[in-house]
């Protein structure tokens, strides 16, 4: 599809070849690489905008700080072995990815919230880029929706509460089995109401 008009909000990640891009009247987000599948959601039915923080950014950054002093220590260790170049490369490459995960501040999932259906964007994979990418969208979908007072977004957001409350009763009563309690609202902006659960805890 042409891309001239449109503003590239994520791109591809490592596991995924989707990508969105924002237009004047709709977000449009694009899959597959040879044959692309287009889908554009007007600014005027994103009911929310979701960020999800999650636990695999943390994970991994422990990992790779644990394995940059371990590698850092083995290294020192063959200081005057001819190995010590090759284990100070693989501690440099641990010690980059831990660096790049820490500028990251995380992992979140993003996406947004129609009548309809919810739609993830994997390429904003981090909190750093789900944050920019609120920014902008939200710009977008206030100049055609307009911004909605604190009350109308509390309101909002009493309502989802209650059905999810609902949901997760009907669940319980067939299943038996208690869920944890809804996501808490960590950020309401504009018309849109953005909330988060931090890596499934209640």
């Amino acid at each position: 599809m042409a891309r001239d008009g449109y503003k590239k909000l994520s791109g591809r990640s490592a596991f995924s070849v989707q990508q969105a891009y924002l237009g004047e009247e709709h977000l449009v987000v694009v899959d597959g690489v040879y044959q692309e599948r287009v889908k554009r959601i007007r600014y005027a039915d994103i009911e929310a905008i979701l960020i999800c923080p999650t636990r695999s950014g943390a994970v991994l950054s422990l990992l790779t700080g644990l394995g940059t002093l371990l590698l850092t220590i083995v290294a020192l260790a063959n200081l005057h072995n001819s190995s010590f170049m090759a284990w100070l490369i693989v501690a440099v490459i641990s010690g980059m990815i831990f660096v790049w995960g820490m500028y990251q501040q995380g992992s979140a999932v993003f996406g947004v919230q129609t009548a309809v259906q919810t739609v993830i964007l994997p390429g904003l994979g981090t909190k750093r880029k789900a944050a920019k990418a609120l920014v902008q969208l939200t710009q977008r979908v206030e100049a055609v929706q307009g911004q909605l007072s604190a009350e109308a977004l509390q309101a909002a957001h009493q309502i989802w509460r209650l059905a999810d409350v609902a949901a997760r009763e009907r669940v319980k009563s067939t299943a038996g089995a208690v869920g944890p309690a809804g996501p808490p609202p960590i950020r309401q902006s504009g018309s849109t109401a953005v909330e988060a659960s931090v890596g499934g805890q209640p």
